[in-house]
């Protein structure tokens, strides 16, 4: 699979990984955000990410949702040797 704009190739099981991380990253920021709300809030904003944490859990969600379409819609391989 390679994405339009930049040219990045990833393979079928890359892009499943990474999806695999951002939902896990999403499902654990959703659990925990009453608690750490505040801390990543100014994490986010040390990198002058304004949104809050609210925006990296919708990123992370957002980018998993896409690169899972992307990869079942890529021809090749399900390993992604292609």
């Amino acid at each position: 699979m390679t994405t339009p704009t930049t040219g990045l190739t990833l393979n079928r099981q890359q892009a499943g990984q990474i999806a695999e991380l951002l939902e896990i990253t999403d499902a654990f920021l959703r659990r925990h955000l009453p608690a750490i709300a505040d801390d990543l809030d100014a994490l986010l904003r040390e990198r002058d990410i304004t949104g809050g944490p609210s925006w990296l859990i919708d990123m992370a969600g957002l980018t998993a949702l896409h690169l899972r379409r992307a990869a079942a819609s890529a021809p090749g391989q399900e390993t992604g040797d292609e």
